[in-house]
Parts: structure tokens; sequence; C-alpha cells
């Protein structure tokens, strides 16, 4: 009977050390993983939070490189533009001086007309691609027409002036069927 006793007593000290061991662990457990579950939680909001700006930000990265590729095509647009506009006026002014030196030479002022011309070589240069986009011909064929022009100047004045009015007729034509607008 005492054994029974003291086996009775050891059951209910090792029950109280079990429920004592139970409640610690409990304890440990809900002290320790309650408040990883709270950040868990607030991690995967702030996680969401993030994804949202992500999302928002792509969108107006897209947005903005949408943008930017009708700029570039606005600004090659415009180059072009630009490019023409200039062709257009170095076609006007060797137009210009084509004309001015053919009327020096009806006045029979030889200097003048050289004067004008100085700095035709280099423009008809220039507009070669551009002429022959109209007439293949006329641009093989205009840096030999001006050499004869001023081969003739000063030995035949008058078939000096016909190629230099043929010379403006052709430019004229070239300016007419590029540049204006019908």
């Amino acid at each position: 009977e005492r054994f029974q006793h003291i086996l009775r007593l050891a059951l209910i000290g090792l029950a109280a050390v079990v429920v004592v061991f139970l409640a610690g662990f409990l304890t440990d457990h809900f002290a320790r993983y309650s408040p990883l579950k709270a950040e868990l939680s607030q991690a995967e909001q702030s996680m969401a939070d993030l994804q949202s700006q992500v999302d928002d930000l792509s969108a107006q990265l897209a947005a903005a490189n949408d943008r930017i590729s009708v700029l570039e095509q606005d600004k090659e647009s415009l180059q072009a533009d630009l490019d023409s506009a200039n062709l257009h006026v170095e076609l006007l002014r060797t137009l210009v001086e084509v004309k001015t030196a053919h009327l020096e030479l009806q006045n029979d002022n030889l200097s003048g007309a050289k004067v004008a011309l100085v700095g035709i070589a280099a423009r008809l240069e220039t507009l070669k691609p551009l002429i022959e986009t109209v007439d293949a011909n006329l641009a093989a064929s205009m840096q030999t027409r001006l050499n004869l022009i001023l081969d003739n100047m000063d030995t035949n004045s008058p078939t000096a002036q016909a190629d230099l009015g043929l010379l403006a007729k052709n430019l004229q034509s070239v300016e007419t069927l590029l540049f204006v607008k019908k």
C-alpha cells in the first residue's frame, strides 16, 4: 500500500510535470510563432503592394516607350521634311545663280556672269542625287553643260547664253516636278 501511495504520488507528480511541460511548450509555440504569422501576413501584404507598384510603373514605362517611339517617328519625319526643304532652297539658289549669270551675259557683263557661277559646280554636285530622282540624264549632263557654258563664255557668248537658258529651264522643271504642290 505504501508502494501504491508512492506510485500514485509519482504519477501525480509526473502528470504535473507533463502539464507544466505542455503549458510551457504551448506558451513558447504561441509566443514564438503567432508574431511570425503576423509578420508573414504583413510581409505578404507589402509584397502585394510592391507588386502593384511594379505593375503601375511597368504600365507607365510602356506608355513612355510608346510616346518615345511616336516622337522618334515624328523626329524622323521632321528631319526628312527639313532635308527636303534644304534641298529645295539649294535648288532655288542654284536656279537664281544660273538665271543671274544668264541675265549678266545678256547684258554683256562677262565678269558678273562668272561671279554668279562661282559656286554653281558644288551646288550642282549637291543637287545631283535629287535631280537623278526626276531625270537621270539631266543629272549626268549638268556638270558637262556647266563646263561648256564656262568655256563658251569668253569665246561664244550666244552659245553660253543658250546653254544657261536651257540649264535654267531644266532646273525650273525639276523644281516644279518635286516641290510645286498640285
